[in-house]
C-alpha cells in the first residue's frame, strides 16, 4: 500500500513542541512530508500590522525553519507566495498530495478561508486532518459544554473546561521528520489584489513579495522586510520558538514570581526587571504552546503551596482569560445582525467586513451599496459610511508612549503636577504622545505660557488642566 504524501500547513502554530496537529501528520507514517507556510495576501494587504510585528513573525518562521532542518537537513519551512484558497488546488495536483494536516484556527477570516481549502481538498480527493492546539481546550467544545453559548467569564470557562476534562499535558517535539517530496511549481501563479493596501503607509519601497511563487531565488525562502517594502524594525525583542522556550525556562526558575504573580501589581512600562512575562506575542504566533506554559506554571504553583496567587490575577488566570475572547468571537453575532439593524448603511456588507467596513475592497463596497469615505460630519453623501476617526494601532502606540513617560516619572493621580496642571509640560506637542492640548481649548497653550512667566489667568478650572480646580468646580454645581 502506498504511503501517504502529506502537506503540513503551518499557520499560527510556528513551533515543533506540543503540536497535536504535527503529531497527527507524523502518525500517518508518511512517505514524504512538506512543511509549508502560505504567504496569505489577506494579512499582507488587508490587516494592519506594525513593523515590529512583521519582524517578529519573520523571526518565528526563520527559527522554525532552522529547527526543521536540524531534524532533517533535506527539509525546511517551504514558503509559498499565493493565497491558500487558489494555491492548494494546484498543489494537490502538482505534488500528488494525499493528506493535508493543520491546526484549527479560531479567527473568523481564517475559519472561512479554511472552509474553502477543505472543500478544494475534498474535490481533489485529499483527506484533511485538523487538530485543536491553539487554546487550552478546543474552543468549539467549550461553547458546546456551555450550552451553545460563548463563555463570558473565567468562571464560566473553568466550568465548561471541567466538563471537557483536564487541560491536556504537552507532548514533546518530534525527533525526526520525513524527507519532503519534489516541489514543482510549474503552474500559473494567481497574483493577489494589492489594493487597498492597509499597510501602504509603512512601506518605503516597492513590495515585491509576490514576484514568484517560490520567492526571488526559487528556493521557497522566507520573506524579508525588504521584499515586503518595509524599513527595518526597531524592536530589540526577537521572535521564535527557541527564544520562547528559553524565556519560559527563566520564568519558571523563579518559583516565587511564577507562583505569586498578580496582574494588577504589574506595570507595562517596567522593563528592568520586567514585571510581565513578555510571552504574549509568542503565544499569538504559536511559537510557544499555551499548554506548555500552563502546565509548567501549574506544577510550580502546586509545589509552592500556601501563598500562591489564583485566577483571575495569577499567570494561570491570564491564560484562561486569553481563551475567552476567542470563543466569544466565533459565536456572538458573526453575521453582524445588530450592526445591520442599527447601521442600515452597512446592511448589505459582507460579514467578513461588517465589523471593520473600511477594510472592504472597493468591489465589495460596491456590491454592498456603500462607499467608505469622508468623516461623516461634512459633505455627507447618501450611500456612504465614514472612515475611522483614527488609526487604532497608531493611537495605541501614542497611549503606551504616554503611559511609559508617566510611569517613569512616578506620575500618579495625587501628584502635585497633576493637581496644578504642570503635568502637561512632560508631553510636548511634537513629542509623539499628543497629550498636550487635547483636553484644552485652543487658547489654553497661551495660558500655560503665562503661568511660566508668573502672569495670572482668568480661566482657572475652565479647561486649563488644573484637576484640583475642576473638582472644586464640580462640587459647587
Amino acid at each position: 500500500m502506498t504511503k501517504p504524501r502529506v502537506i503540513y500547513w503551518f499557520r499560527t502554530d510556528l513551533r515543533l513542541h506540543d503540536s497535536p496537529a504535527l503529531k497527527a501528520a507524523l502518525d500517518l507514517d508518511p512517505a514524504v512530508l512538506w512543511p509549508i507556510f502560505t504567504w496569505d495576501p489577506y494579512y499582507v494587504y488587508r490587516a494592519r500590522g506594525g513593523l515590529n510585528r512583521w519582524q517578529f513573525l519573520l523571526d518565528c518562521q526563520n527559527d522554525l525553519s532552522e529547527s526543521i532542518t536540524k531534524l532533517n537537513p533535506k527539509s525546511k519551512l517551504f514558503v509559498l507566495r499565493e493565497a491558500p484558497q487558489t494555491l492548494f488546488p494546484k498543489l494537490f495536483k502538482a505534488w500528488k498530495v494525499t493528506h493535508l494536516v493543520f491546526e484549527k484556527d479560531t479567527d473568523a477570516y481564517a475559519r472561512e478561508r479554511d472552509g474553502v481549502v477543505i472543500q478544494a481538498a475534498q474535490d481533489a480527493g485529499v483527506e484533511v486532518i485538523i487538530r485543536s492546539g491553539r487554546t487550552l481546550w478546543d474552543s468549539d467544545q467549550v461553547v458546546e459544554k456551555h450550552g451553545g453559548k460563548p463563555t463570558m467569564s473565567i468562571t464560566q470557562l473553568q466550568a465548561a473546561g471541567k466538563r471537557i476534562g483536564d487541560v491536556r499535558r504537552p507532548i514533546p517535539a518530534p525527533e525526526h521528520l520525513p524527507d519532503p517530496g519534489d516541489v514543482p511549481v510549474n503552474f500559473e501563479q494567481d497574483q493577489p489584489e494589492t489594493t487597498p493596501d492597509l499597510n501602504s503607509e509603512r512601506r518605503t519601497e516597492i513590495d515585491v513579495g509576490y514576484n514568484g511563487i517560490a520567492g526571488p531565488n526559487g528556493d521557497f525562502a522566507i520573506e524579508t522586510m525588504e521584499e515586503l517594502g518595509f524599513p527595518s524594525a526597531t524592536t530589540p525583542h526577537r521572535g521564535g520558538e527557541t527564544i520562547a522556550l528559553k524565556m519560559l525556562d527563566k520564568i519558571i526558575k523563579d518559583k516565587r514570581y511564577t507562583a505569586t504573580f498578580q496582574k494588577p501589581m504589574t506595570s507595562p512600562a517596567q522593563f528592568e526587571p520586567q514585571s510581565t512575562t513578555f510571552l504574549s506575542p509568542f503565544l499569538h504566533f504559536g511559537s510557544l504552546s499555551v499548554r506548555e506554559f500552563y502546565w509548567r506554571v501549574q506544577d510550580v504553583v502546586k509545589s509552592f503551596g500556601k501563598g500562591a496567587s489564583s485566577p483571575p490575577e495569577s499567570l494561570i488566570g491570564q491564560l484562561l482569560f486569553r481563551d475567552i475572547p476567542i470563543a466569544f468571537g466565533q459565536k456572538w453575532d458573526k453575521q453582524g445582525n445588530f450592526i445591520r439593524r442599527w447601521v442600515p448603511e452597512l446592511s448589505g456588507m459582507d460579514e467578513k467586513y461588517i465589523y471593520e467596513p473600511w477594510k472592504a475592497p472597493l468591489p465589495d463596497q460596491k456590491r454592498a451599496g456603500v462607499r467608505i469615505k469622508g468623516d461623516g460630519l461634512t459633505d455627507v453623501e447618501s450611500g456612504t459610511y465614514p472612515k475611522p476617526m483614527f488609526d487604532f494601532s497608531q493611537r495605541r502606540t501614542v497611549c503606551l508612549a504616554s503611559m511609559k513617560t508617566a510611569y517613569s516619572a512616578s506620575l500618579y493621580g495625587n501628584d502635585n503636577r497633576v493637581l496644578d496642571g504642570t503635568w502637561r509640560e512632560m508631553f510636548p506637542v511634537d513629542g509623539g504622545t499628543e497629550m498636550q492640548g487635547k483636553l484644552n481649548r485652543s487658547d489654553d497653550k497661551g495660558d500655560l505660557q503665562k503661568k511660566k512667566h508668573g502672569e495670572s489667568t482668568s480661566k482657572r478650572g475652565a479647561g486649563n488642566g488644573n484637576i484640583g480646580e475642576m473638582f472644586k468646580k464640580q462640587k459647587t454645581l
